[in-house]
C-alpha cells in the first residue's frame, strides 16, 4: 500500500536501458538497412521516447491506485489530458510530427501530474 523505492530504483533502470537500447536500434537499423529504411533520429523521434517512458511511470504509478480502490481516478486523468492534447493540436494550426511529440509529451506531462498529486492525496509516498 505504500510506494516501495527499492522496487522504483530497479523500474528506473530497467526504463533507461530499454530506452538506450531502442535508440540503439534506431542507430543501428539506420545505418545497416540505410537503403531500405531509415528512421530520422530527431526532435520528434526523442519526444516520441521520452513520451513512450512517461507513460511506463503513469504505468507503474496507477497500480497504486488499485491498491487504494481508487481506479476511477485513473479514467479522470486521463479524459483530462486528452483533453489538453485535443485543444493543443485544434488551437495550434497546422500539425506537424513535432507538433504531435509536443502534444502528447504536454498530455503525458499533465497526466503524470494529476497522477502522483492524486497518489499523495492517497498518501502513498509517506
Amino acid at each position: 500500500q505504500k510506494f516501495n523505492r527499492v522496487v522504483f530504483k530497479k523500474y528506473n533502470i530497467v526504463l533507461l536501458v530499454s530506452a538506450l537500447m531502442s535508440l540503439s536500434v534506431i542507430v543501428i537499423t539506420n545505418l545497416l538497412f540505410q537503403s531500405l529504411v531509415q528512421i530520422p533520429l530527431t526532435l520528434s523521434t526523442l519526444l516520441f521516447v521520452l513520451y513512450i517512458l512517461l507513460w511506463c511511470y503513469i504505468g507503474y504509478f496507477e497500480l497504486y491506485f488499485g491498491v487504494k480502490n481508487a481506479n476511477k481516478k485513473i479514467l479522470m486523468y486521463s479524459i483530462v489530458s486528452a483533453i489538453v492534447y485535443t485543444l493543443f493540436l485544434k488551437l495550434g494550426g497546422e500539425i506537424t510530427l513535432l507538433k504531435l511529440a509536443v502534444g502528447m509529451l504536454a498530455a503525458v506531462i499533465v497526466n503524470l501530474t494529476m497522477v502522483i498529486i492524486g497518489l499523495n492525496k492517497l498518501k502513498v509516498f509517506n
